[in-house]
């Protein structure tokens, strides 16, 4: 029999905003049971899955992660980066108004580590590179932000360590939502054994990501355990020129692509600087990925991914020959506009090279203070694996 929609009490008006807000067209009968469901349980059903839909528009996919870091819900402006969260909490607390409620059920937030899916050898975030401890230190700080930002509702048992079932959104490659908290054990960074996906710092075995000490890479060549050792010759390479006697600094201007700052030695972040502010006044937002990298970070990279077979291989560079672990070198973001830029020789390579940075010849994207020089007008050509095309721009 139909309902009389003037006598719908608050349970039932809840249940079919909730079948509203999923697309769903079908009574409430079959989502809620009003003899044990609040309120209040309704309500955050409503939110969450109206959060959902917003946050994934058809690209969701379930993975399970390894929490890194959980934290309050960021800020609009922060959260805008990710997904179009202002207009989920319009349309939520309008309804929240017609209903009589509060605001939405509080959210809190997590950066997660994607694991692969079954099937899968590798998972969106392996590009990123692990941390070694949980915050503990500026480095893993700044790791960690590189992240995928997922969301969760604040009654959730959720900390850093333990992994969860989520959604995540394939579309952007940044958000998600996460859905429960798995039982699995908590990982422990300082205690982990080898079968835990990022316990790194107690691997003994020099194959390992991680291992602290001396290692040999597939060419014979020594890469030390510390940017101390570059001077030993058995590294087959002349110590790096050009670097500066200054601290490492974080730039109040110019931000990354990762919700922070730049960081590098102080003149070189004031020549980033001058660029992007330069760049700002023409109406261009450049957009920044890495700069400073700590030296460990560079030197698990060039071991687990940049040697023969591996995954970038002969894309990464020795540690000792990296001017990213100096301080002295940033990464634009490979997005398509940038790179028709830099190869065009178009507003973005001018600012950069009127600053004092330079490019060099087998990455459109990486520019540094110390490690080369060119002339303004150098076409660069295609490097050996196809990732840095060469130059369009004819002169």
């Amino acid at each position: 029999m139909a309902r009389d929609r003037n006598k719908l009490n608050t349970l039932e008006v809840l249940t079919e905003i909730y079948a509203y807000s999923s697309g769903l067209k079908t009574t409430f009968d079959q989502y809620v049971d009003t003899r044990f469901e609040s309120s209040l349980d309704i309500q955050s059903r409503l939110s969450i899955k109206a959060l959902e839909n917003n946050a994934y528009a058809g690209n969701k996919v379930e993975v399970e992660g390894i929490v890194l870091r959980v934290g309050p819900l960021p800020g609009a402006d922060l959260a805008s980066q990710f997904y179009n969260e202002g207009d989920y909490f319009r349309r939520v607390t309008a309804e929240n108004k017609i209903l009589g409620l509060d605001n939405p059920p509080p959210l809190s937030s997590a950066r997660v580590k994607i694991l692969p899916r079954k099937g899968e050898h590798a998972s969106p975030t392996d590009i990123y590179y692990d941390p070694y401890t949980y915050d503990a230190n500026d480095e893993d700080k700044y790791l960690i932000s590189q992240f995928p930002l997922f969301f969760y509702k604040s009654n959730l048992t959720i900390e850093p360590g333990v992994k969860v079932r989520a959604l995540y959104d394939y579309g952007t490659f940044s958000s998600g939502m996460i859905l429960e908290r798995l039982p699995d054990e908590i990982i422990n960074l300082a205690t982990g054994s080898a079968d835990n996906p990022l316990a790194k710092k107690n691997f003994n075995s020099k194959s390992n990501a991680g291992y602290t000490g001396d290692q040999v890479d597939s060419r014979g060549r020594l890469v030390p355990a510390t940017a101390a050792g570059c001077s030993d010759s058995r590294t087959g390479m002349a110590p790096p020129q050009g670097i500066l006697n200054e601290p490492i600094v974080r730039s109040e201007i110019v931000p990354n692509a990762y919700g922070g700052y730049i960081r590098g030695k102080e003149s070189f972040v004031r020549k980033v600087e001058t660029a992007y502010l330069s760049m700002q006044t023409q109406g261009i937002d450049l957009i920044i990925g890495d700069t400073y990298r700590p030296y460990q970070v560079q030197k698990d990279a060039y071991m687990t991914k940049g040697q023969p077979g591996q995954s970038k291989a002969g894309d990464i560079a020795h540690p000792c020959k990296g001017y990213h672990t100096q301080g002295q070198a940033l990464d634009i973001a490979q997005n398509s506009a940038q790179k028709a830029d830099i190869l065009a020789h178009g507003p973005i390579y001018q600012a950069l090279y009127a600053a004092g940075l330079r490019r060099i010849s087998n990455e459109y994207w990486h520019w540094s203070v110390g490690e080369t020089d060119h002339g303004r007008d150098k076409v660069f050509a295609r490097n050996r694996s196809g990732t840095s095309p060469a130059d369009t721009f004819t002169g």
